[in-house]
């Protein structure tokens, strides 16, 4: 197969842009980061790059990773990149404000994507029927998680389509093709199913272990809702919601009260110590 995408630019360094990143260099693709914390990026990703070589090396080929190369920048780069995977905050403006500039310098030939789990990718996208314009959903950790949700968005994305498919099978994800629209597949399910986990609390008066008990034990869930909610971030999960109920409506976005409760207490999950759980400080 000729690959038409050989270079990568991650926009934003947090964790997904970092995952994505190591996952781009380990696959032999000349990958730049930009963050505006270049020493901060740089220990981030050299950390994300060794947790994910450990994961990644298969035993009957120890070698068949790449030994990776990414160069982290402030900047804006001045060489044609192919393709660009936007994982800024889940902030619209931000988003199109920095997709806007980049537009403007790059050659319309290079691919524009956005990572944003929730938002509508036509409007953070918006105005780009110069470049062929995707949402490319990656899912945390994008070193470990399969799947890349594929949305083309204009005309011009129709005819890149087998390119970006073929991008993300060269990087060891299966991607399949979903609609525009605010929260694909994936993240309209789980969100959908962690909130009305987090509504039991309160209709049910069980505490977070029992809701967890059942969908790992009577469902076989790898992890429980509300012990994903924890690791997704309880913040994340409340402004995806909220995005996901401006979008579609429904009660099942709303977000939920103990959902609610948690983010007044600044109980935000892992990254804070203590969500629906407590954990011990790293």
């Amino acid at each position: 197969m000729l690959l038409t995408i050989k270079s990568v630019l991650v926009v934003g360094a947090g964790t997904m842009g970092s995952g994505i990143t190591a996952l781009s260099a380990l696959h032999g693709f000349k990958t730049i980061l930009t963050a505006r914390d270049t020493d901060k990026a740089r220990v981030r990703l050299e950390a994300t790059i060794a947790k994910a070589r450990s994961r990644m090396r298969d035993p009957a080929d120890p070698d068949g990773l790449s030994t990776p190369s990414a160069v982290v920048t402030d900047r804006i780069p001045d060489e044609c990149v192919d393709i660009v995977i936007e994982c800024l905050p889940e902030d619209q403006e931000i988003k199109k404000t920095y997709l806007d500039r980049l537009r403007e310098v790059l050659s319309t030939g290079t691919v524009m994507t956005s990572n944003t789990s929730c938002l509508d990718p036509k409007k953070v996208l918006g105005g780009c029927d110069s470049h062929p314009c995707f949402g490319l959903h990656f899912f945390n950790p994008p070193t470990l998680m399969k799947l890349v949700e594929v949305a083309p968005i204009n005309p011009t994305a129709q005819e890149r389509l087998g390119d970006v498919m073929a991008f993300c099978e060269q990087l060891g994800r299966v991607p399949v093709i979903v609609p525009d629209s605010p929260g694909y597949v994936a993240n309209r399910l789980i969100d959908a199913l962690i909130n009305r986990a987090a509504r039991l609390i309160d209709e049910l008066n069980v505490p977070a272990d029992v809701v967890d008990q059942c969908m790992l034990l009577g469902a076989n869930h790898p992890i429980g809702p509300l012990k994903l909610a924890d690791l997704i971030g309880i913040d994340v999960l409340v402004a995806n919601l909220e995005a996901l109920w401006a979008a579609h409506g429904g009660d099942e976005y709303k977000p939920a009260e103990s959902l609610l409760r948690l983010l007044d207490a600044g109980r935000l999950g892992r990254k804070s110590g203590a969500g629906y759980y407590t954990y011990e400080k790293r």
